[in-house]
C-alpha cells in the first residue's frame, strides 16, 4: 500500500508542480495589455478592420491557459474594456465588430470569471443592436461552462431574436458535463420553448417562424447531449421527458 501511495504521489508531482510554476506578473502580458488599451482608445480609421488589435486579443488568449492566477486576472479585465471601445456605425448602419467579437471569444475560454465579464454585455443597451455580437457572447458564456450561465441561458430561451435563441439552444448544449439535476432543468426549459415556438410557426407570421427555424436544429442537437438519448421531433422528445424525467441518465 505504502508502495502504491509513493508512486501515485510521484506521478502526480509534476501536474501540481505545473500548476504551481505558471508564470505570473509577466512584463511581456503587461505590454500586450497596454497595447491593446491603447488601440481600444483610439478610432480604427487606420485599420477599419482591426487585424493588429485582434492580433493581440489572440495572443492574450493563448497566454491566459499558461498564465498565473495574477496575469489571468489582468488578461480577463484587458478583454473586458475592449466593450468599452467607441466604434461609429458605417453609411450602411452597419459596425466594425472584429476587437468585439475576439473580445468575446477569448472570454468564452476563461472559465468563470469570463463567464461574469460576458453577462455584463449580453444585452447591454451600448451593444444590444449588434446581433452578430450577441450571438457570439450567447455562444461564449456556454463555453465557459460557468455555473453562472444556467439561469443567464435558460432566460435567454425567451428571446425574440432568432439569432439570440438559436445562440442559446447551442450554448445549454456546453452545460452537458453539469450534474443531472442542473441538466434535467435545462432540458425541460429547452424543451417547452421548443414547443412553444413549433405551435407559434404554425402560424403565418414571419418571426414567429424565423424563431423556430434558428431554435429547431440547435434545440434538437443539445436536448441529446443533455440527456444521452436520441429522439427525432419535438413530439418524440415530450415523450421520452415524461418517460424519464424521474429516473437516471447515467
Amino acid at each position: 500500500m505504502r508502495s502504491l501511495l509513493c508512486l501515485c504521489l510521484c506521478l502526480a508531482g509534476p501536474a501540481l508542480a505545473l500548476d504551481d510554476d505558471r508564470p505570473d506578473d509577466r512584463p511581456e502580458i503587461a505590454l500586450l495589455l497596454d497595447d491593446l488599451a491603447s488601440r481600444v482608445k483610439k478610432s480604427n480609421r487606420d485599420d477599419p478592420r482591426e487585424n493588429d488589435a485582434v492580433k493581440v486579443i489572440s495572443s492574450l488568449a493563448e497566454q491566459w491557459e499558461r498564465s498565473g492566477d495574477g496575469d489571468r486576472d489582468d488578461i480577463v479585465r484587458g478583454l473586458d474594456r475592449v466593450f468599452l471601445a467607441k466604434r461609429r456605425a458605417s453609411k450602411d448602419g452597419s459596425r466594425t465588430t472584429g476587437i468585439f467579437i475576439a473580445a468575446a471569444r477569448a472570454l468564452g475560454n476563461t472559465g468563470d470569471d469570463g463567464a461574469k465579464k460576458l453577462l455584463r454585455w449580453i444585452g447591454n443597451k451600448k451593444h444590444q443592436d449588434d446581433v452578430d455580437l450577441q450571438r457570439e457572447l450567447v455562444l461564449a458564456l456556454g463555453r465557459t461552462r460557468s455555473d453562472r450561465a444556467v439561469d443567464a441561458l435558460e432566460d435567454l430561451l425567451k428571446e425574440d431574436i432568432p439569432e439570440v435563441l438559436g445562440a442559446a439552444a447551442t450554448a445549454i448544449g456546453e452545460l452537458a458535463t453539469k450534474d443531472l439535476k442542473v441538466r434535467k432543468r435545462l432540458f425541460e426549459s429547452l424543451l417547452k420553448s421548443m414547443e412553444s415556438n413549433q405551435e407559434n410557426a404554425r402560424s403565418q407570421d414571419s418571426t414567429a417562424q424565423a424563431l423556430w427555424s434558428a431554435l429547431r436544429g440547435p434545440g434538437q442537437k443539445t436536448l441529446a447531449s443533455l440527456s444521452g438519448s436520441n429522439q427525432n421531433g419535438v413530439e418524440s422528445w415530450r415523450r421520452w421527458w415524461n418517460k424519464n424525467k424521474r429516473g437516471s441518465w447515467e
